[in-house]
């Protein structure tokens, strides 16, 4: 969560829904950073300890 270079966000519009009753769940991924990062926080290369903090 630190390496914040891979964080975008992409607006998703659905017709008819979600219903009162639905859950909209979109995934999307990607295969490496923004292109133009200004997020700050860790490099990729700059991690330490591989548990998903540092």
């Amino acid at each position: 969560a630190y390496v914040r270079s891979h964080f975008d966000a992409m607006e998703v519009g659905i017709s008819d829904g979600p219903r009162p009753d639905e859950i909209l769940f979109c995934l999307a991924i990607t295969c490496g950073p923004r292109v133009h990062n200004r997020m700050g926080g860790l490099a990729a290369g700059d991690i330490k300890a591989w548990d998903g903090l540092r």
